[in-house]
């Protein structure tokens, strides 16, 4: 019920436009420029002209409770990096750090690739009815499913250019 209402006062009271691409992601044009609002649960942030961004934040303190951290650093997990040139760039270090502490051994001698998967390759669940299949243990099928969630994660904040590859990997859960 919180959201809704949250939405409700955000699109109706302060004009606020959700994006179709996606329902976190909302934005308004006023006289001071254009703000954009990322929600994720209970946290927010603010980007765009900063005399919109003021009056975005002068806007929310009037009808929520927030708490103003400055500059944005890290948000849900990401790392947010602004560059003088005014682009900014996100990455996930502390996922690609678990990654490799939890897959390092299993991982250290395959060889390494440019491209994330090669192009009209899928990934296949052997036959059931294959006697020679060496299955995994439960052990490993849970490790691999933790390591294609884990990659879920990076797809969907820093890293779309794996997106086929971890749909493919997907495809093969138990």
């Amino acid at each position: 019920q919180w959201w809704k209402k949250f939405m409700k006062v955000l699109e109706q009271e302060l004009a606020f436009i959700r994006a179709q691409i996606d329902p976190c992601l909302l934005y308004r044009t006023t006289k001071e420029g254009t703000v954009l609002l990322l929600c994720y649960v209970d946290d927010g942030c603010l980007y765009g002209d900063q005399a919109a961004i003021d009056k975005a934040k002068e806007d929310l303190e009037k009808k929520f409770s927030i708490k103003k951290v400055g500059q944005l650093q890290e948000y849900i997990g990401v790392t947010v990096k602004e560059h003088t040139d005014g682009t900014m760039t996100q990455s996930q270090p502390d996922i690609m750090a678990k990654l490799q502490r939890y897959f390092g051994s299993d991982v250290e001698h395959m060889r390494q690739y440019e491209t994330p998967m090669a192009a009209h390759r899928t990934v296949m669940r052997p036959d059931t009815e294959d006697q020679d299949v060496d299955w995994l243990s439960k052990q490993d099928q849970s490790k691999y499913r933790s390591g294609v969630g884990s990659l879920n994660y990076l797809v969907k904040h820093s890293r779309p250019d794996i997106s086929n590859t971890v749909r493919e990997l997907s495809k093969v859960l138990d």
